[in-house]
């Protein structure tokens, strides 16, 4: 018998080292069959032509195909291919549907980009995109959904740590993209919000100057620090998710004139600073459709070369803290609390429920209201205060009619400057300093957007919402937005300082 006791525990433990080897090898095959088909052929619908995909030695790949829709459907199926976590991630943040994931944590998340409304914005503005664009994106969500269909191995193994699925892409998928790009390039309100409460908590306008040197000298300051609670204020700010760090707001961009240059050609350079991920925020591609050539980055999730060059024109951007976000101190009526004051008599908010689903626990249903200026964040921290003072935030973004889309893919293809300007007058948000060469020798720089004009006051705090004093009252002309083309001395750069539109109109203090 003795003999046979001392076997059996050598028995268990080779049982056990089997166990073990048998999980190590089928974790294995599983990570490994989620990696991208980079050899062979893959058949799937949706194509008009063959396509070819090629990658260089750092991952690279090169697409070419013989039309756009074509090559946004493979540049869909290679971006699904590499980063598919990443992707349904940045969705699920914009359209409001973290909790779903992650739990009652991200529940503050959801409520902020429901209650602006991130999803909504890009359900809408597919509507207003051109013909052309609209069949780029649904191409790239095609492409997207046939590696989800095809694909026979494992998701990404954050899905399997998560215990979730992946559900169809749409176009407003990568709508969203731009809305978040948005809100971390723009985010001035929070600015403002932090002053207003600076000035509650005691401190002067002239103690605020020395803190903002560049404040400028008739901002509106008197009885700003009565409109607002002190303490309502800070709980709104402690409901706010966390804002993007400065650092990310710090890029460089520059463009020299071939008469500069050693080559006789233009040189240009961008670093755009978004701050480190993992994996990075840009995904480079090479795509190749007839004669057109696009080389740059791309960003998972999206159809378009964001910075880059093509055959014939070269672009970068750099963010220009414009401000194009306003606070205002709205004034429910006292008769009635499901209106609100306006000039010429008292309006209804527009409200609308929201049903956040949240993993592991009941759902959370919640009304959001919107008044002629924009959606009600103060509602983000139970803001009830007994004089019926409510904050609006106003964005130049979240209207339907953005084009940027448009204005991003034409810019792409442009030959010339006078064609990369024209695309450009699409462009809405958010603002960027663009610099340009080209194969001819030129240079410039432009930096379009959608900037407010203010009836009075310049958005350095939140202002009064019922008079309309305060209103936006358009927004600066195109020629007027600050822009260069072939300077005479053969230079032009941003590299964080001030821009200056025509005239006398106002883009920021930031």
């Amino acid at each position: 018998m003795a003999p046979k006791i001392r076997r059996r525990p050598r028995r268990v433990l080779a049982a056990i080292a089997a166990l073990v080897v048998i999980l190590a090898g089928g974790g294995w095959f599983y990570l490994r069959s989620s990696l991208p088909q980079t050899s062979g052929t893959i058949a799937v619908g949706g194509l008009s032509a063959p396509v070819t995909v090629t990658r260089d030695a750092h991952g690279i790949p090169t697409i070419v195909a013989k039309t756009d829709a074509d090559a946004a459907f493979a540049l869909g199926y290679v971006h699904a291919q590499d980063r598919l976590f990443q992707m349904d991630l940045m969705r699920h943040y914009g359209s409001g549907r973290l909790a779903e994931w992650f739990g009652e944590a991200a529940v503050p998340v959801d409520r902020f980009t429901r209650t602006l409304g991130f999803y909504r914005a890009a359900q809408a503005q597919y509507r207003y995109l051109s013909p052309a664009v609209r069949g780029v994106l649904d191409a790239y969500a095609a492409g997207v959904n046939a590696w989800i269909a095809t694909h026979r191995g494992g998701l990404p193994p954050e899905y399997a740590v998560l215990r979730i699925g992946v559900a169809p892409w749409q176009p407003a998928d990568t709508l969203v993209w731009g809305k978040i790009m948005d809100l971390q390039l723009t985010a001035n309100f929070r600015g403002e919000l932090l002053r207003a409460r600076m000035l509650q908590h005691g401190l002067t306008p002239a103690e605020l100057a020395v803190l903002y040197p560049s404040y400028p000298a008739d901002a509106p300051v008197t009885g700003q620090r009565a409109e607002l609670d002190g303490e309502l204020l800070d709980r709104l700010a402690a409901a706010l998710p966390p804002g993007p760090a400065e650092p990310i707001r710090a890029s460089n961009n520059w463009v020299v004139a071939g008469t500069r240059t050693v080559s006789g050609k233009p040189l240009l350079a961008n670093d755009t600073h978004l701050g480190f991920h993992s994996p990075g925020v840009w995904y480079l591609a090479r795509i190749e459709v007839g004669g057109q050539v696009l080389t740059g980055a791309t960003a998972p999730g999206t159809p378009f070369v964001v910075v880059g060059h093509n055959n014939r024109i070269a672009w970068g951007f750099t963010t220009t803290a414009s401000d194009v976000e306003d606070l205002f101190v709205e004034q429910t009526d006292p008769h009635d609390p499901a209106r609100y004051l306006a000039p010429g008599g008292a309006l209804p908010f527009v409200t609308r429920q929201e049903t956040i689903r949240v993993r592991d626990a009941a759902p959370v249903t919640f009304t959001v209201r919107a008044t002629r200026h924009g959606p009600v964040i103060s509602d983000l921290a139970g803001w009830n205060a007994g004089d019926g003072k409510i904050l609006a935030l106003e964005t130049t973004w979240l209207a339907a009619d953005d084009r940027t889309p448009d204005a991003l893919w034409r810019l792409s293809h442009a030959g010339s400057w006078t064609e990369f300007r024209t695309a450009l007058r699409d462009f809405v948000a958010p603002q960027q300093n663009i610099v340009y060469a080209d194969v001819d020798g030129n240079i410039g720089f432009i930096a379009p957007a959608r900037v407010p004009v203010r009836a009075k006051g310049d958005g350095w705090l939140p202002v009064p919402g019922a008079g309309g004093a305060y209103d936006w009252t358009g927004f600066v002309p195109f020629d007027d937005l600050p822009q260069e083309y072939d300077p005479s001395s053969g230079e032009l750069a941003s590299a964080n300082n001030r821009i200056v539109a025509k005239g006398d109109f106002y883009l920021g203090s930031d």
